[in-house]
């Protein structure tokens, strides 16, 4: 049979009537399966919808929430690419939040701290008012998850229908942490478009086709090595000793910031794992990809494609799409430039590269936050570096 062409389907008389029922072995649709169509034209739309047309799903993996790396610019550029692929769905693979960043901010001392700046109180049995941590770390909790959510952009299928989007996290402490999926679960409860599927381990059934996709993230910090392969082949093996399910049609490897792929012949069944979505920063595992991919599944076939989408070009030179001032003294120009190319500079890096007195220069940068220049140029009081706002470059 050609693939273009739609089957016959096979009719049989129910009740005096004749019905067209699918006539693929496996097809799990219980109208085309089961009851049957009335009309051949019925049956026609269940074929080219449900065997005929492949299906293409999103995925991404680290935003990374919450780090110096997370760049707002990269999930737009993810969402604009995941639009033009026209994906059914997307998965978030874990890295919703960067928990090594944030956990500072919720230990007991800084949680007494935020409560009495809020006047979270609380009274004891002795009539005490004391600082209300509980209501300062849900209020904390609560605030991150509406930045986060202004960050996620809503994605709707040719324009009408909202693309759901499933999130799972990673419970490993350099990854999600615990607050990942408690910052997941309060986003699905305020968007209609997002699902949280679970930590470590989540099973997506494809509508359209008989196939299902298990993506495995880690449940533990996992230990550098020179295989870029060793996290992800660790991962499935650990899961295959512990599960008495089926094996899925294809593995999704997070969190490893790497685009592997291994066809099925080399494994069992099928891996890919998933680039990460921000600026990298350290290495734990094997991260040295930013992007996001696409899947296309093939029906009627054990086939897919994958496209990759890399985003290094634009991390290499984000600091080149940093806006010149207007209106700016040659001084000012120059020492925009110095940092766009350079990086962060002391007032007497910038004393040598600009061979101007250190004075006029941080009179000069003074003057240009005053005027109100984006991204702002900042001090840092341990370091004594000058840099941009890194909020500004993040967002």
């Amino acid at each position: 049979m050609k693939r273009n062409r739609i089957q016959n389907p096979v009719v049989r008389v129910v009740k005096d009537r004749e019905r067209f029922f699918c006539p693929i072995a496996d097809c799990t649709h219980e109208r085309a399966s089961r009851k049957g169509y009335l009309t051949r034209r019925g049956y026609n739309n269940h074929f080219v919808k449900f065997h005929r047309r492949s299906e293409t799903v999103g995925f991404m993996s680290r935003l990374d929430w919450g780090s110096p790396g997370f760049r707002k610019g990269f999930i737009d550029l993810a969402f604009q690419q995941f639009e033009r692929e026209k994906v059914r769905f997307l998965v978030l693979a874990a890295g919703l939040v960067s928990y090594p960043h944030l956990k500072k901010k919720l230990t007991l001392t800084a949680l007494r701290k935020l409560a009495r700046e809020k006047e979270f109180t609380l009274k004891t049995a002795g009539g005490l008012e004391v600082p209300d941590v509980e209501q300062a770390r849900n209020w904390l909790l609560d605030n991150w998850t509406s930045e986060i959510n202004e960050a996620i952009p809503q994605l709707k299928l040719d324009g009408r229908k909202l693309v759901r989007i499933y999130i799972g996290t990673s419970p490993a402490p350099n990854y999600d942490g615990w607050v990942g999926s408690e910052i997941a679960r309060r986003l699905a409860r305020i968007r209609p478009d997002i699902r949280f599927w679970g930590e470590r381990s989540v099973r997506l059934p494809l509508k359209h086709q008989n196939k299902v996709i298990w993506v495995l993230m880690p449940l533990k910090a996992s230990w550098r090595s020179k295989y870029y392969s060793a996290p992800a082949d660790r991962l499935i093996e650990d899961e295959i000793k512990q599960t008495s399910q089926d094996m899925p049609d294809l593995w999704v490897i997070g969190c490893g910031s790497s685009s592997l792929q291994r066809p099925r012949g080399e494994k069992p069944r099928p891996y890919i794992s998933l680039p990460g979505l921000h600026q990298l920063q350290e290495v734990h595992t094997s991260e040295n990809q930013i992007g996001i991919r696409v899947v296309e599944f093939i029906p009627q076939t054990d086939e897919f494609l994958v496209r990759t989408f890399n985003f290094k070009d634009y991390a290499a030179n984000e600091r080149k799409w940093i806006p010149d001032p207007e209106k700016a003294t040659d001084l000012q120009l120059r020492a925009v430039s110095a940092l766009k190319s350079e990086g962060p500079h002391t007032v007497g890096m910038l004393e040598d590269a600009l061979r101007v007195p250190r004075g006029q220069i941080a009179a000069a940068i003074k003057e240009l936050n005053e005027v109100g220049y984006q991204p702002s140029i900042i001090l840092d009081d341990v370091s004594q570096l000058y840099d941009f706002n890194s909020w500004w470059i993040q967002n």
